[in-house]
């Protein structure tokens, strides 16, 4: 199992594909640049949650500083990733690693970070329709 967006967003199930862009484009809306250090494609799952939890943070220091309108904004545009992306590809790796991971540790942490991403999802609806 590869943990990667464009992995399970193409076709042929191949890396650096049409997920990845689609990713790139999310992070520049979020005015986020990711810096090549980590050798990594950009549409790896932990820069992937790593942007959620940056945007995120910054809903939370939106909503501090009073600026409601900046903090629906952020919580729309984490809400829009999160399906958009991660809901798109985390469930099938999910599955992918329940059924090759030989240790038990990775087919919780598997199910964990499904759980979280379906958890902050019910959150956003939330949130959101609330301050419809």
């Amino acid at each position: 199992t590869f943990p990667y967006d464009s992995v399970y967003a193409s076709p042929g199930r191949l890396l650096m594909q049409c997920g990845r862009y689609e990713v790139l484009a999310g992070y520049r809306g979020g005015k986020v640049v990711v810096v090549d250090v980590a050798c990594e494609p950009e549409d790896h799952l932990a820069f992937e949650l790593e942007f959620m939890q940056l945007l995120g943070e910054r809903a939370a220091e939106a909503l501090e500083a009073g600026d409601d309108g900046s903090c629906a904004n952020l919580l729309e545009a984490r809400r829009a990733f999160l399906e958009e992306h991660l809901l798109n590809w985390v469930p099938a790796f999910a599955d992918d690693v329940q059924r090759v991971a030989r240790t038990g540790f990775y087919r919780a942490l598997a199910d964990i970070v499904l759980g979280v991403l379906e958890t902050d999802q019910a959150f956003l609806e939330d949130v959101l329709d609330d301050a419809a």
